[in-house]
């Protein structure tokens, strides 16, 4: 997408669209920087977004994720997709590892034991929780008919507005 046509989303608007893909995707790519400062991702599945934005995973603390996200002071990227109807978020945020057992049972789920089956007192687990500060979004058209309109569309009319919206945010 062409750069003018990037705006600033409004904020509640923005926590609204990530808590849509949040639900929708389940499954986060996150991404740290390794040892030797490369760029790392690896699928995790997103057990919640509360009420501020924050989400919460379930890891095991000795990852070497865990590991690279302390040496570089928890920054990290996180990005969903929903292939079916187009639509991308990409995170960066924050993110530190709590060892909270309350919050841990509350966030506890049939994927978590499927992962750790040791249970949810294995004292290797841990919550990582990730406080996105900005971020941007991209919705496409849905379904292939949505696709080739936009196409058809940009092609005949050089109108390009048919591919959707993209914006840009920061996260309350």
């Amino acid at each position: 997408m062409e750069q003018s046509r990037i705006r600033e989303a409004d904020d509640g608007q923005a926590l609204v669209h990530l808590r849509r893909m949040v639900d929708k995707a389940g499954v986060a790519m996150l991404t740290t920087v390794s040892g030797d400062g490369r760029l790392r991702s690896r699928p995790l599945h997103t057990e919640r977004m509360d009420e501020d934005g924050a989400l919460w995973f379930i890891v095991n603390a000795a990852a070497p994720k865990v590991g690279e996200i302390q040496d570089h002071e928890g920054e990290v990227g996180v990005s969903y997709v929903d292939l079916e109807n187009q639509n991308f978020v990409s995170l960066t945020g924050t993110a530190r590892l709590v060892h909270d057992a309350a919050k841990k049972a509350a966030l506890w789920g049939r994927i978590s034991e499927a992962w750790f089956p040791h249970g949810k007192e294995d004292p290797s687990i841990a919550l990582l929780k990730v406080v996105p500060e900005r971020g941007e979004y991209w919705d496409g058209p849905a379904g292939k008919a949505g696709r080739f309109l936009a196409f058809m569309k940009a092609a005949v009319a050089g109108d390009v507005s048919g591919f959707g919206t993209q914006r840009k945010f920061k996260v309350p």
